[in-house]
């Protein structure tokens, strides 16, 4: 069997676990709540760094993971939307998801919305594991994507023993993704 290509304006996700999804060919997305900001100037070192680290090239055998932190105010999201309007531009076959880590209901409303854009089998359930099939069918893609974790401020949430269960444990691990995180914490 060929290798899928992710070359063309679909994209196939390759098929594990019984069919967690829907359809083998899904189009590129972009679950991004915000426009491009054409009033966007400078940074240009910060931007040329970052679009470098997100780039399956800075490292084709492990999720990249990234982090923009500084303090409230400072332009930590507006700097990650320029670097994926421009990754976009660059790589219209990469798809890019935001997903606020403000508590568990907003990374979960979140996770759902992009398993309901990738049409995750399961993802209606009463009782889904949202999180869970989300982190597989990532996991899995062979496809290139990034993941915005914004707001990614409290630690015990990110990391620690929060209830529900923390976020980390539902970050997908593929080497076609890269995950950017922006948070106030350092």
């Amino acid at each position: 069997m060929d290798e899928p290509s992710c070359m063309s304006k679909n994209i196939d996700f390759e098929q594990y676990n019984q069919g967690n999804t829907k359809q083998s060919s899904q189009e590129r997305h972009f679950i991004v709540p915000f426009g491009r900001n054409k009033e966007f100037v400078g940074r240009e070192p910060i931007l040329l760094q970052l679009f470098e680290m997100i780039l399956l090239s800075a490292d084709p055998n492990d999720c990249q993971r990234i982090a923009i932190e500084g303090l409230a105010g400072v332009g930590k999201m507006q700097i990650a939307l320029e670097a994926v309007f421009r990754v976009r531009d660059e790589y219209p076959d990469c798809s890019v998801f935001r997903v606020p880590a403000l508590d568990a209901a907003s990374f979960e409303n979140a996770y759902r919305r992009i398993g309901r854009q990738l049409n995750v089998n399961g993802i209606e359930e009463d009782d889904a594991d949202i999180r869970s099939l989300v982190k597989i069918v990532l996991s899995e893609s062979v496809c290139s994507w990034i993941l915005i974790i914004d707001n990614a401020d409290d630690v015990k949430l990110l990391f620690g023993n929060a209830k529900p269960a923390l976020f980390t444990k539902y970050l997908p691990l593929n080497r076609n993704g890269s995950i950017v995180f922006t948070t106030r914490n350092h």
